[in-house]
């Protein structure tokens, strides 16, 4: 299936789906804020491909909604404050669904 782009909608909610709308990308900012950090964690937890993870790392990170830091000597991933809201709102739709299914 071919996906849409939502770059030229003058609209917040289209503008969000541009940048975090791709399938994975919600799951993996999800476990940004608890605390996952490294690529093959977030690869472990996911079950995700490496090279998709990498696609969606790279796409968040452009997108300013994760952080690429070293600490310690190493690269790793932090989620930016930023995106918090996204993934709050998304985690309260997410349980208003829940609740209506069988």
């Amino acid at each position: 299936m071919q996906r849409t782009s939502f770059r030229a909608m003058d609209c917040s909610v289209a503008q969000c789906l541009e940048v975090v709308g791709e399938w994975w990308s919600m799951l993996i900012v999800r476990d940004a804020f608890l605390g996952v950090t490294r690529f093959d964690d977030f690869q472990s937890r996911l079950g995700i491909s490496r090279n998709v993870l990498n696609q969606r790392l790279s796409h968040l990170v452009g997108e300013g909604v994760l952080e690429r830091v070293m600490a310690a000597g190493e690269e790793i991933i932090e989620a930016c404050v930023a995106a918090g809201g996204v993934l709050s709102g998304e985690h309260g739709i997410g349980l208003e669904k829940r609740d209506y299914m069988p």
